[in-house]
């Protein structure tokens, strides 16, 4: 039977939250108001973080609850390569109390939205509802989450569903020369695909339940529900199988290092060739800004806008865009170019040469920071009037995934500064196209 969004890989919606409100729950451990949502943990160390009606009127009548397993595939090993990602595909299938049919059932019969997804640093199920139906939900969720089965005959349609899903990601170019850019630049952990290739060493339900096991604990858990009290949702998880989850000692995952001048070269006989080059910035409140500086995708319909990648863009025919990711230990700017395979090698030059002019001291003015600040502060208040951007947030702060929204402190100086330690350094680059047209770093 189809599964709601089973599909679903990635949340690309950018973390912030601007809002701030009290906690008043009776948590066992000290409560918190961080960012604009209600945090608190249980007895047994489950972080539970809210956000009652941030972002939407107090009347809404939905909401959504989520668990969140601290279970990405940077953690995965040689071993476990992929696990992630089956992992995700196992979502709502069959445990101790239910059937994955019942589940599915229930959610259609009561207009419920069944989801899952997968981050490079976490796995979330997910449930959308009306509010008076969080009960219940919750509690098939926290099941769902807790005492899963993988019965070794349901591998086989789950293995048919991450398949699929790799065979859409390796034929969207732009998803393949992300991934490779993210193993340039990272290797192993963070450059661990969040897609299971054909040579994944997870071939059987235990494999997938081996990875569930090595880092099912307490910790690594996290709850999180948008328009639903904090109160509510605490007294739910302690009411909960997660509340009889115990606390183990999870293997060290090994710091991030970024790898500047790394980069990763693959063929295609695509006309056109995508080409990704990622800078390592000290936060993640410094990448949206640079990442904004440089021009993410146009504000309008018509044009490439008046940042620097916008106006090469125009000027010379090929597309360029900025973006920043950020994660517990380790954020990125970088920029996304695409092009005929003849004109790549100018256009990423133009590119390079351009980011190169801003490594100098006050190479930013007061007006291009001003559109930079503009630009971040609506793609955060756009997402902040949305529970889904209000999810996405509260998911990526989880387990200490940075989230900015404040940019009072920022200048134009101070992206300056910022700017010329970033781009000064080499970055970390892939590509796909024709490798006779592919620019490498020491070219640039």
């Amino acid at each position: 039977m189809a599964r709601f969004s089973a599909s679903m890989i990635n949340k690309n919606t950018k973390p912030f939250l601007t809002l701030k409100r009290g906690f008043a729950a009776t948590a066992q451990k000290a409560s918190a108001s961080t960012s604009g949502f209600s945090t608190a943990t249980t007895s047994n160390g489950i972080k539970v973080l809210s956000s009652e009606a941030l972002g939407s009127p107090a009347s809404s009548q939905l909401a959504s609850i989520s668990v969140v397993l601290n279970n990405g595939s940077r953690f995965e090993t040689p071993d476990s390569v992929g696990g992630a990602h089956f992992l995700k595909a196992f979502a709502f299938r069959n445990s101790e109390k239910s059937t994955g049919f019942r589940k599915v059932r229930e959610a259609e019969l009561q207009g419920a939205m069944v989801q899952s997804w997968l981050t490079r640093e976490d796995v979330v199920y997910s449930i959308k509802c009306f509010k008076q139906d969080v009960p219940y939900f919750f509690e098939r969720l926290a099941e769902a989450s807790s005492n899963p089965l993988f019965n070794h005959w349901e591998f086989n349609e789950v293995s048919n569903l991450v398949k699929l899903e790799s065979a859409f990601a390796s034929s969207d170019p732009s998803t393949v020369v992300r991934e490779k850019l993210f193993k340039a630049a990272y290797r192993a952990g963070l450059g661990n695909s969040i897609y299971a290739s054909s040579s994944s060493p997870i071939s059987s339900s235990s494999d997938v339940q081996s990875f569930f096991n090595a880092r099912f604990s307490s910790d690594a858990i996290a709850v999180v529900g948008t328009g639903v009290s904090s109160a509510e949702l605490l007294e739910l998880v302690q009411k909960s199988p997660l509340a009889n989850v115990k606390t183990v000692s999870l293997p060290s995952a090994p710091k991030s290092v970024f790898y500047s001048g790394s980069e990763i070269h693959t063929d295609s006989s695509s006309e056109l060739s995508h080409y990704t080059l990622a800078y390592e910035v000290p936060d993640s409140g410094t990448g949206a800004l640079l990442s904004h500086f440089l021009g993410t995708n146009p504000n309008v319909k018509w044009g490439s806008g008046l940042s620097p990648l916008g106006l090469l863009s125009v000027q010379h025919g090929f597309s360029a865009h900025a973006f920043s990711d950020s994660f517990s230990d380790s954020s990125i700017v970088g920029v996304h170019i695409v092009s005929e395979g003849s004109k790549l090698k100018s256009a990423v030059k133009l590119v390079s040469d351009t980011i190169k002019s801003f490594s100098s001291p006050n190479a930013i003015t007061e007006d291009a920071f001003g559109r930079a600040i503009a630009n971040a502060s609506m793609t955060s208040a756009c997402a902040s009037e949305s529970q889904g951007g209000i999810l996405n947030s509260l998911v990526s702060s989880a387990f200490g995934a940075p989230t900015t929204s404040d940019f009072s402190s920022a200048s134009a100086s101070s992206l300056s500064t910022a700017a010329a330690s970033v781009f000064s350094k080499k970055p970390a680059a892939a590509s796909l196209g024709n490798s006779l047209q592919v620019p490498y770093l020491d070219s640039l």
